[in-house]
């Protein structure tokens, strides 16, 4: 489902790292250092389309696509 206001990453064992919205473009648009199990993100000042979310765990790297419809 497209995200609207807010999307939400957890893990259930490690705390979630450095996590990052990069556009299309490769471009980072948000960074954010982090720690943390569940993270909800604020994406209201990102335009519609498709972004990617990077973050770690155990300092490895994970990307998942999600769109943004306004």
């Amino acid at each position: 489902n497209p995200a609207k206001h807010t999307i939400t990453v957890s893990s259930t064992e490690v705390p979630l790292q450095n996590l990052e919205i990069i556009n299309t473009l490769g471009q980072t648009v948000l960074s954010r250092e982090c720690n943390e199990k569940l993270i909800e993100i604020n994406v209201d000042a990102l335009t519609s389309g498709v972004y990617f979310l990077k973050y770690e765990i155990n300092h490895t790297p994970v990307f998942e696509r999600f769109e943004i419809e306004r």
